[in-house]
């Protein structure tokens, strides 16, 4: 039987991603026609906000940050974040392709679905594939 977790790692397309929304944010902020008291302050603020994201987010460090996905059988999930697992079902309308894939989970105990971004280098390449083809048998 073949292993069906999948240890997500930081994504360096990820993270890159993060770095270039991050730097055009304080761009267009150096440019706007406001004064300068505000521009430092919103510069300060997306500064700020976008260490957060690449901390969090990035690096994989945050409560909410999945760190792995294992299929368990059935239809069913197991989702680990960085101080608990939870048991979820995988949505329709997730969306699978060989760069990077969205993967909608329904959790049991909460009302909203939750959003799971697996870029192509958060796995090695072989997991990826095997990922991709666990998802696309479901």
């Amino acid at each position: 039987m073949p292993n069906r977790e999948f240890k997500l790692k930081p994504s360096k397309q990820y993270i890159f991603l993060i770095c270039i929304v991050f730097l055009l944010s304080l761009t267009i902020i150096l440019c706007l026609p406001v004064g300068g008291a505000l521009k430092l302050c919103g510069f300060f603020l997306t500064w700020i906000y976008g260490a957060y994201l690449l901390s969090n987010d990035g690096l994989l460090r945050g409560k909410q940050a999945i760190t792995s996905i294992k299929y368990a059988g059935d239809g069913c999930w197991q989702i680990s974040m960085t101080d608990k697992t939870l048991d979820a079902e995988l949505l329709g309308d997730s969306t699978v392709t060989g760069m990077v894939s969205v993967l909608r989970f329904r959790i049991i105990s909460q009302r909203w679905p939750i959003a799971c971004v697996v870029f192509r280098d958060s796995l090695p390449l072989d997991r990826y594939r095997q990922l991709v083809v666990q998802l696309k048998t479901q």
